[in-house]
């Protein structure tokens, strides 16, 4: 058997664990170098955290990145 070929369950991927708590995360606008922090929002994943920020702080989904507070 070739190498790389096997797709027994071992190597099936892990399904992602999302928590159903919200946590806060940084927003900032992507398109200007160096981004630019817009503010924070409470979500429980960094796409519905970009989807809330699109809204709240008016700007387009795809100019925003999300970082998970520590």
């Amino acid at each position: 058997m070739p190498l790389g070929s096997y797709t027994g369950d071992r190597m099936a991927e892990r399904p992602r664990v999302v928590s159903t708590n919200p946590v806060k995360w940084d927003i900032y606008l992507a398109h200007p170098a160096p981004a630019k922090l817009l503010g924070a929002v409470e979500a429980v994943s960094e796409r519905a955290a970009i989807v809330k920020a699109a809204k709240e702080f008016k700007q387009n989904q795809a100019k925003l990145i999300a970082v998970r507070r520590r």
